[in-house]
This record gives C-alpha cells, structure tokens and sequence, in this order.
C-alpha cells in the first residue's frame, strides 16, 4: 500500500513529520516548525476505503446561502437565492441538493437564480428558505473504464485465430440536449488515451484497438427500432452463433481433487453417483460401473455446444505448474478463454472452456496449482495424470530454477508412469515446459540447466523415465520473458505453431466427450486398465440395449413423436 501527500514547499525535512489518531476519531498530520517556532496540524480523511487515499485539509464551513422554489412547471424548476453567489460556485449539468433531494443544474441564469431539472412535489418548507449544497459533475467513467480492465486482464486479439479479431464499436447516448459534438470529442479523446496507457503498461499487440469508434448520441435522437438505425449500427450475426459464443466466455468446473480422490462433477457441482453402475439386470460389472459414473457426469451448457459441433476435430490444451505463476493469464492469451486468476490461490481442481475456430475446437483446461497446502501428493498425481491422458498440448509453468520441491514433483510424475501400462498409448501428449521470467541474458543458461536435470532423469529411469512414457508427443523447454518485456506475448506465437503442428487428439467432439467422461471415471475408481476395453463394454451394452428398438421401428430410440409419425406412416400405405 502506498500513500502520496503533497507537502508545502516550505517542508524540507520528513524528520517531523508524524500522523496519530484522536480517540480513534480523527486522524492529524502534525509538523514541527522549528524555523518559527510552530507546531502545525491539520485534519485529514480517507476518501476510498482500503484502495486509493486522498488527505483532504477540512475548512471551516462556510454557508452558501439559502435557497426557495419561486416558479415550477412539469419540465423544470426555477430556484431563487439569498446571499448566493450561483455564478461563480455552480456549473451546467453539476447538482443542487435540496432536503435531501438531487436535481440537476440546467442553467445559471444569475447570481440568485438556477434553473434546474424536475418538478417539485408540494411539501411542507419549499416557499421558505432552505440550506443547500452542489455536487459537482462525476468525473468517474466506471462504464468506459470497463473496457480497458477488461483488455488488461482479458486478450485484446486471438492469437489461435486471427480471424476472430474484429473492431469494436461503442455507442454512448447521453441525457442532454446541446454540445453533443463536443462530449462525442470528449469521448473519444478519453478512451484513445486509456487504450494507449493500456499498450504502455502491459506491451500487447493493440492494432485491433486502433480500429475501436466511439460515436455519441442523445436520447431524444435514439430509435432502435428505426430501420436506418438498426442498418446503421448493429451487427449482423446468427443468434445461435452468438448465444454460443456468450456461454463460451463462461467456465466451469469439471473436477476436483478432494480426501485423496479424484472427483468428477455434474453441471460444476458435486456428484452424488455411488448407487450408479447397475444395468436393468441388476449386472455390477466392472466395465459398466464405469458406463454409469461417466453417464452420470455432465459438463453444463457445454453438452450442448460439443453435441451441436459434433463432427469437428478437437484439440485440448492444458495449463499446469506451481501455485500463483500465471498459468491461467498464459492460457486465456494463447486461446482466448476467460479463466480468472489472482497472485492467490485461485484455481481448485480443473476448469474448463472453449473456442470455437472453423477447423478445430479448442478446448481449454486450467488447473489447479501444484505443491498446494491444501493437496496431497496423491492428489496432485490424479491431476497430472488427467491432464496428461486427455491434452494434446500441456504448458507447465515452472519458476526461474529446478529447486528441491521441484524435483520431488518430477519424482511423482515417475511414479503416476507406472499406472495405465496395459494403454500406454493414451500419453501422447507433448509437455513444454515454460520457464517463467527469464532476462534475455540468462536464456542460454537456463535452459542448459533443465536439459541437463531432465537428462539426468532419463538416464537415471532408463526406458521407464515418465518424459518418454507419459509425454509421447515430445519435451520441449522455453524460458518466458519478463512479464514487461514486449516479448512476452511475442513468444505465445511460438507455443501456437508447435500446437498448429499436432495432430487433433480427437476426431470429433463426441468422441471427446465420452473419452473424457470414461477416463474421469476411471480415475474415480482407480482402474489402471485399458480404456479401449471400457469402451468396448460401453458400447456392446449400448448396441445391447438399443438392438429391439432398431428391428422394431428402425431407430435407435422410440419416443411418442416417433411412433405417431410410424403411425401416419403406416396409415398412408
């Protein structure tokens, strides 16, 4: 937290400087004048709890005058001063309050008179004098400011897509009646200053945000409903498209590792499936238990999204690494996802979203940090064994150097090698390990370093090391910028063509979802065996199940649609 005070000229020293509090009611600022032989004290006050702190010097209140209704009709109001001075203390647009009451300023006609806005009820005390106090105009833009934070936090362009990145447009209507050329200039100059400041502070791409147009109207003028209006300014996009693309920008929780457990969710929340696994003959096969906690696993409004683009190829790329080094941030600027993140602990157990692009969809998994208080070695060896299994691409975030704790983690790593080694073909994916703010000088360096501790592991493990059995798709190391450094977002582009080079895990989303889902199951039970098996006991129970229907009526599910239209059907031949 820090605390800026403009001193007077005339302090040369802070040695006497010093605040205290008065009975915990009052807070001074107090200096010693030793040059002449004063001691001086001023009251001062915090104007934004906790966030920002202005000090204020407290003058003795000095009356403004009074005030009374002298003439109202149902547009305004004409307010008629006593010993006031309107013109010099009071502008257009800045609020008069009144009992209590803010009305606005339409115009200083004097000294002793404003016109302002609205019509006064008749109360008792409006045709005598009354105190009164001005607000000036908010100088706070929170609705425009909304942009920049959002860009701050959130990816300006697409780095997997370029073709997503389109300009933005902000139309501001405004309660007013003249000088809307000049708020539209107002506007405008203010928002090219925020995003230039933005581009100072974080060093990313900003082109688009030079094709962003901010135009200004009034309410009197505003029509949507106005053909020319509607061709004018709004954007033409499939509705379906669009409510898709809003849920996207939403993630949800899949998973969880909690009591040594790995658990799968239903809709983001806990799942309740112990009595699950039983087909209609009371059957508690293994492979069937399986079936029936992946039925019972549900991935929210993203069931419909995977099943509505069921044939597209998927990629998934995953976010994994320490505790509080940016994973999230990294993932949402190489994909264009929306994960929150904090320099606290802010994910818990996996997370999940997508993009839509027209070849691929790209599904993004943000996982909970490693080495966490709150988790068990066992739990952190069913993370990584989840995220290995079902990503094409894994970035592991790691800190400037291979420490103790981060050895102790690979170790874990060898021994989650061991499992699933009746489908050892699973692991494909490639692991790149990101080496987190690295000056330019040490890259050479740190990358000797690593090479040569993961050099040691292989040679140590021999064929059974967990790099060439968990990550078939390859290891490669890439020591990251400093986060102010331009370069920073640069280097995604690199991350984005080894992820342009690999093959989709997936052919479609349907096998996504059910591989996913099975796996998920899996490791709820810790069934270390294959998962070609699992799906083949699915689907012999699925074909099973569904074959009377098929030779009965043709299809694979019989519902009461479908057996009038066999009716109708039957009656027309």
């Amino acid at each position: 937290m820090f605390i800026v005070i403009d001193l007077p000229p005339t302090i040369q020293s802070l040695e006497y400087l010093q605040f205290t509090c008065i009975n915990k009611l009052q807070t001074h600022l107090m200096s010693l004048d030793l040059e002449n032989g004063c001691f001086n004290s001023i009251i001062v006050k915090i104007t934004v709890e906790r966030t920002q702190y202005r000090f204020q010097e407290r003058v003795q209140k000095q009356s403004l005058g009074l005030v009374k209704v002298s003439h109202k009709n149902f547009k305004y109001t004409i307010i008629e001063g006593k010993n006031t001075r309107f013109e010099k203390i009071v502008q257009n647009g800045e609020h008069i309050v009144i009992l209590g009451e803010k009305y606005s300023v339409l115009e200083v006609l004097s000294d002793t008179e404003l016109k302002i806005d609205g019509n006064f009820k008749q109360k008792n005390g409006f045709d005598k004098w009354m105190e009164f106090r001005i607000e000036p105009k908010t100088k706070l833009n929170g609705l425009i400011d909304a942009y920049g934070l959002m860009f701050e936090r959130y990816p300006v362009e697409s780095c997997i897509d370029p073709e997503q990145n389109r300009p933005l447009s902000l139309k501001i209507v405004l309660d007013v009646d003249n000088d809307i050329e000049k708020y539209g200039e107002k506007f405008e100059d203010y928002i090219i200053e925020m995003f230039k400041n933005l581009k100072r502070s974080t060093k990313k791409p900003t082109s688009i945000l030079e094709e962003f147009t901010t135009s200004v109207i009034t309410f009197q003028k505003l029509d949507v409903e106005n053909a020319k209006f509607q061709k004018k300014f709004s954007a033409k996009c499939q509705l379906g498209e669009w409510i898709i693309q809003l849920c996207c920008l939403i993630p949800i929780q899949i998973a969880v590792a909690r009591n040594n457990l790995f658990q799968p969710l239903r809709d983001g929340l806990s799942s309740n499936d112990d009595h699950v696994g039983l087909d209609d003959d009371g059957d508690d096969g293994y492979g069937l238990h399986v079936d029936g906690i992946a039925k019972n696993i549900s991935f929210g409004w993203y069931e419909g999204i995977f099943k509505h683009f069921g044939d597209k190829k998927v990629k998934v790329v995953s976010s994994m690494g320490e505790q509080s080094c940016g994973k999230s941030f990294m993932l949402n600027h190489l994909v264009g996802t929306t994960f929150d993140g904090s320099a606290m602990r802010c994910t818990e157990g996996v997370w999940m979203s997508l993009v839509n692009t027209k070849k691929y969809i790209y599904v993004a998994l943000d996982f909970e940090g490693l080495k966490s208080l709150e988790r068990t070695p066992q739990e952190d060896l069913f993370l990584t064994l989840f995220n290995t299994v079902v990503s094409n691409l894994i970035l592991f975030k790691n800190q400037f150097a291979v420490n103790r704790d981060m050895s102790t983690m690979f170790q874990r790593f060898q021994d989650g090698a061991t499992l699933f080694e009746s489908d050892s073909k699973i692991f494909q994916a490639k692991l790149c390990i990101i080496i987190k703010d690295v000056p330019s000088a040490d890259k050479e360096d740190i990358v000797r370093e690593f090479r040569l501790k993961f050099s040691q592991l292989v040679s140590e493990e021999g064929e059974d090391n967990f790099i060439s059995r968990m990550y078939k798709g390859g290891l490669d190391i890439i020591p990251w910028p400093m986060f102010n450094d331009a370069s920073w977002f640069k280097t995604l582009s690199k991350v984005n063509k080894k992820l342009d080079k690999q093959e989709a895990k997936y052919e479609n989303a349907r096998t996504f979802l059910q591989n996913t889902k099975v796996i998920m199951a899996k490791l709820k039970i810790c069934d270390w065996g294959s998962l070609d098996e699992n799906l083949i006991q699915i689907r012999v129970a699925t074909l099973k199940r569904l074959l009377p229907t098929v030779v009965a009526y043709g299809l694979e599910q019989k519902d009461s649609v479908n057996e009038q239209l066999m009716v109708t059907r039957f009656c027309l031949y």
